[in-house]
């Protein structure tokens, strides 16, 4: 398993055109592997990163777990590259009973990413530092 450490800082901008959807309430001690805790984030699921021909933007839909506690703003920043994109917030220092199931929908206006290429995308919790990461593929849409 590849590590690599990032912070807040890499994501110097943020993407303003993003919606979350709070969904379903889950008992997170029912996640197995993919458990909040203070120090685990599970990656983004059920990611999609899609680019229409001929439009300068990529499009992200993908999901992730949230402490239910949760009263921090959610942020979708990007780095410098445009290849590496982040969900930050501050999450609680203690493991959550539950969590949110989140849907992310954002739309980042980009000529740089192109059909096949690659970023990753982040979840962030910013104090203290702990984030998972997924690399995507830009797919043109379904």
């Amino acid at each position: 398993m590849n590590t690599q450490t990032v912070t807040a800082s890499d994501f110097p901008t943020k993407i303003t055109s993003f919606k979350a959807i709070k969904g379903t309430r889950i008992l997170n001690s029912t996640l197995g592997a993919n458990k909040v805790t203070s120090s685990f984030l599970p990656n983004p699921f059920d990611v999609s990163v899609t680019k229409r021909k001929g439009v300068p933007a990529i499009t992200f839909n993908f999901k992730v777990y949230i402490d239910a506690n949760n009263t921090s703003q959610l942020y979708f920043k990007v780095d410098k590259t445009s290849t590496k994109f982040c969900l930050e917030y501050d999450h609680a220092e203690e493991t959550p009973e539950y969590v949110y199931e989140y849907t992310i929908m954002a739309e980042y206006g980009c000529s740089t990413l192109h059909e096949d290429s690659e970023v990753t995308l982040y979840l962030m919790d910013t104090d203290p530092i702990t984030s998972s990461g997924k690399k995507v593929i830009v797919h043109p849409p379904a």
